[in-house]
C-alpha cells in the first residue's frame, strides 16, 4: 500500500509538468496583441515555415539588410534564407515530435544550454510557407533582431 502511494504520489509530479505547460499555452494563446496600424500600405512579404516542431523566419534575400548578409553564405540563385534559432540538443536531436525526449524538453525549456542559428537557403518559395505582410519599419526591426542574434567573433564577423 504504502508502494501505491509513493508511486502514485511520483507519477502526479511527472504529470504535473506537462499538463502545467499545457495549461500555460492555452491561456497565453488566447492572449492578443493588437498590432499598432500604420496608414502606409504593408506590402513587404515575409514567410514563416514549421515542420511542427521548428519554427523558421524566412526573408526574400532581397529584403535582407547587407549587414546581415555580409558572413553569410549564399549564391545569386539563392533567393531566399530562412533562420531558426534555439537550443542547440533540442534542435539536433528533436527533428519530429515523435523524436522528443523529457530530457531534451526539460533542458531546453529550463536549463542554460548552448544555442544555434539555423539558416537555409532555398532558390524558390515553397508552397507551405506562411506569408506575412508587414511594414518597411518592422522589416528592419526583424532583420536588426536576427543580425543582434549571432555571436560575433573578436573581430566583429558573426560566428558561423
Amino acid at each position: 500500500m504504502k508502494i501505491l502511494k509513493k508511486s502514485l504520489k511520483w507519477g502526479l509530479y511527472f504529470l504535473s509538468i506537462p499538463i502545467s505547460y499545457i495549461i500555460a499555452a492555452l491561456i497565453l494563446s488566447s492572449i492578443s496583441v493588437d498590432r499598432k496600424m500604420e496608414p502606409q500600405a504593408s506590402d513587404t512579404s515575409i514567410y514563416i515555415s514549421s515542420n511542427g516542431v521548428h519554427l523558421d523566419i524566412i526573408l526574400p534575400k532581397e529584403n535582407i539588410n547587407n549587414s546581415l548578409l555580409a558572413d553569410l553564405k549564399h549564391t545569386p540563385g539563392e533567393e531566399y534564407l530562412s533562420f531558426g534559432w534555439g537550443d542547440e540538443n533540442f534542435y539536433l536531436n528533436t527533428p519530429t515530435w515523435g523524436d522528443l525526449t523529457f530530457k531534451n524538453a526539460f533542458g531546453a525549456l529550463f536549463l542554460k544550454s548552448t544555442t544555434v542559428m539555423h539558416i537555409t537557403r532555398y532558390h524558390q518559395k515553397k508552397s507551405d510557407w506562411i506569408e506575412i505582410k508587414v511594414h518597411e519599419s518592422e522589416l528592419q526591426k526583424l532583420n536588426n533582431y536576427i543580425q543582434n542574434t549571432f555571436q560575433l567573433n573578436e573581430n566583429g564577423h558573426k560566428i558561423i
